[in-house]
């Protein structure tokens, strides 16, 4: 397998934040693969080539199975720290940056993902995926207004507390 391949997923998104990394330096989203990304992510959890699957892991929940993918801001490589840029995210013309609407839970994308391989600590090689880019499909629209019925059960009230000054 070569060192770096690149892997196309497909499905509904969460938390698709690509503008502003997370507390541990990462951009990430969630992915709820449809039927043949979900094979094309248990084929890369398996051995292959003499090197261990990625780690990243499936969850499963009441949407069905997800998994987050990532992008770190930066990364040490052979003693050199090395800057990422953010993810690059695409209208579903697939060629003009979407930079007005932010992501809503249950759009329909694809993401790109770099597959790696990467020297284990004690020898051998693993495999590894970084989120590279994503096509918005079908966007809906993200609004803060628009709740699970958990999340609307946790945020019930608020809106009608006073504030602190």
């Amino acid at each position: 397998m070569a060192k770096t391949d690149y892997v196309f997923l497909q499905g509904k998104t969460k938390w698709f934040r690509p503008n502003a990394p997370n507390e541990w330096g990462k951009w990430t989203h969630v992915l709820y693969p449809n039927e043949e990304s979900l094979n094309k992510i248990r084929d890369l959890q398996t051995s292959t080539d003499k090197t261990t699957g990625i780690k990243n892991i499936l969850k499963k929940d009441e949407d069905g199975y997800s998994i987050t993918l990532s992008r770190p801001t930066s990364k040490t490589i052979k003693g050199k720290v090395v800057g990422f840029a953010p993810p690059e995210v695409l209208e579903t013309d697939g060629r003009t940056p979407l930079k007005a609407a932010l992501v809503g839970n249950g759009s329909d994308i694809t993401t790109k993902l770099e597959s790696y391989t990467h020297p284990t600590p004690g020898g051998g090689r693993a495999r590894a995926i970084r989120w590279l880019s994503s096509r918005i499909d079908n966007l809906i629209p993200y609004s803060p207004n628009s709740f699970t019925t958990g999340e609307a059960e946790a945020v019930d009230g608020l809106k009608e507390q006073p504030p602190q000054f």
